[in-house]
């Protein structure tokens, strides 16, 4: 899911930068991106942090 949210924002930003030429609103671009980025972050947030290496050694270290 992580990797899938890094190509939708490259992408994402790629469309607000070609604003002119695609004819389209930068704003509801920015604000479509990021709902759909936190949808993907609430759906598939806990395998980013809970299920990583480093949180683990994290929490197990800083009670």
């Amino acid at each position: 899911m992580f990797i899938f949210m890094i190509i939708a924002f490259i992408i994402g930003y790629v469309i607000i930068a070609l604003e002119h030429p695609l004819k389209i609103n930068k704003t509801a671009t920015a604000l479509l991106l990021g709902v759909f980025l936190w949808t993907c972050a609430i759906i598939g947030g806990s395998d980013i942090l809970v299920n990583s290496e480093a949180f683990r050694d994290y929490t197990m270290n800083h009670p």
